[in-house]
């Protein structure tokens, strides 16, 4: 048998980590909107006294579509800015090359004009 370092009820090993961030009313908890803003911190048998009237919670149920909206348009502009950033490097080599390849036609026509006027 094992003991919560919480609440001190005996247990089978197995059953203890489960109990300890899941069940055990004596473990320390945070907010549900901790991620929006709240402080609060407590024993789980505390958090259901706590929630129903915090305001954090009633923002963050009002914002929580939003929020979503918003990240899902953050990984869709992180996606586009990877694209544009792979096309602009492309862009670059190919004027690189280009410029190389015209430096090269120009010094071979320099040549040829000392060429002909010596």
């Amino acid at each position: 048998p094992a003991r919560c370092r919480h609440c001190s009820s005996s247990m089978q090993r197995g059953s203890l980590r489960v109990h300890e961030e899941v069940l055990c009313p004596r473990a320390p908890v945070v907010c549900a909107a901790e991620d929006c803003g709240c402080r609060w911190t407590g024993l789980r048998a505390e958090q259901d006294l706590h929630e129903p009237g915090c305001v954090w919670v009633v923002v963050k149920g009002q914002i929580g579509s939003l929020r979503e909206t918003f990240e899902g348009q953050i990984r869709e502009l992180k996606v586009s800015h990877a694209n544009s950033e792979l096309t602009l490097k492309g862009q670059i080599r190919e004027l690189k090359l280009s410029h190389a390849s015209s430096e090269e036609e120009r010094k071979k026509s320099e040549e040829k004009q000392n060429k002909l006027h010596n």
